[in-house]
């Protein structure tokens, strides 16, 4: 990580409070925020349009109350004034975190809420001795900020000769050959 992303991050982290949550409870604010803001993934899957659904939201709560009592998820709370501004979900093993996913409320991208929260999860992610930081699947720019680079995954893709199927695997096809993964 450069200086300058470490200064950038600095700055602004005096704007919020990244919260870590324990003990979450079925019923508690936290656990039915999660899944919602969630944006539409860029990648091409059919499980991308249950994005923002009630049945998503409900996923995302059995996620994070299934896998955070274990260590192997952590919530973040991103407050500002006190208020719930925001909410990120990432998963953890013993070798590394994996940024999985986050909600900010809208309108607050410039003031950096990503940028604080991916600083603490850096932070966490080092002071568990945890050798790695995945961000997962996708190129979104602000992974390369960070110094991230790609890397080819192994992938099963189970499907049919039906028009879905085909889609999908056509998508994710067109993806690989543009990252000059697939011949």
């Amino acid at each position: 990580m450069t200086e300058a992303v470490v200064g950038a991050i600095a700055a602004r982290r005096g704007q919020w409070d990244a919260l870590v949550v324990n003990g979450l409870a079925a019923d508690s604010p936290t656990a039915a925020l999660a899944g919602v803001g969630h944006r539409r993934s860029p990648i091409p899957c059919p499980l991308t349009a249950l994005h923002g659904t009630p049945r998503f939201r409900e996923f995302m709560r059995d996620v994070v109350l299934d896998l955070v009592p274990r260590g192997l998820a952590v919530v973040w709370e991103l407050r500002r004034s006190g208020e719930l501004e925001g909410l990120v979900i990432g998963l953890q093993d013993e070798r590394s975190f994996y940024w999985w996913t986050s909600g900010f409320k809208p309108g607050l991208a410039s003031a950096g809420p990503g940028q604080v929260t991916i600083g603490n999860a850096f932070r966490a992610s080092i002071e568990a001795g945890r050798a790695g930081f995945d961000f997962m699947v996708g190129d979104e720019p602000y992974k390369y900020w960070y110094g991230a680079s790609d890397r080819q995954r192994l992938r099963l893709v189970y499907g049919r000769r039906r028009p879905r199927s085909v889609a999908v695997y056509s998508g994710l096809l067109v993806a690989d050959r543009r990252r000059g993964w697939a011949t």
